[in-house]
């Protein structure tokens, strides 16, 4: 291999296209990863207004414990979510009926719901942010953490590249 005895590391991008593709065609693809995290990270704030529309309400007047509003609000912002990346986000990705994403997108919800209710139940005990203001603060430290694990599932499991869909039909 001629970029390991020129003493280039493989996959450098002098080198691309020994390994599957130009270095334009790999800025071309990572661009195309940032702006898709980005439209994510888009649709996340507005799920995020969502969720919070949801929880606020049911928690500052004490009406339910942070945590059960905290998955009232989060499971809505879910719902929203899904329908909003699904036209946004993974537009081109789309294999089938809404239907059909749906129960993929509600488990990786539910997966997101439970890392973040760990957090906020987490900084509850061990930080005493149990209370307002505080336990909006650990209520958004839970969803930034639930939306790196939605985002990675959805991507993978929810809308899959074209192709990846055959065998489920």
């Amino acid at each position: 291999m001629a970029s390991l005895e020129e003493g280039r590391l493989p996959g450098n991008c002098a080198d691309a296209g020994a390994f599957g593709g130009s270095g334009k065609a790999r800025s071309a693809e990572a661009k195309a990863q940032i702006w898709r995290f980005s439209r994510f990270c888009l649709v996340g704030l507005l799920s995020l207004a969502v969720d919070f529309a949801v929880f606020v309400p049911l928690v500052h007047p004490g009406l339910l414990d942070p945590r059960v509003a905290a998955l009232l609000a989060y499971l809505a912002a879910s719902l929203a979510g899904y329908f909003l990346n699904r036209r946004i986000t993974f537009s081109d990705r789309l294999a089938g009926p809404a239907s059909r994403g749906v129960l993929a997108y509600i488990m990786v919800g539910l997966a997101g719901a439970a890392i973040r209710l760990a957090i906020l139940h987490l900084l509850m005990v061990f930080a005493f942010w149990d209370s307002p203001p505080l336990v909006y603060l650990a209520s958004g430290l839970g969803v930034f953490g639930a939306t790196l694990a939605s985002y990675l599932g959805a991507l993978k499991w929810v809308f899959p590249a074209a192709g990846l869909h055959e065998g489920t039909k």
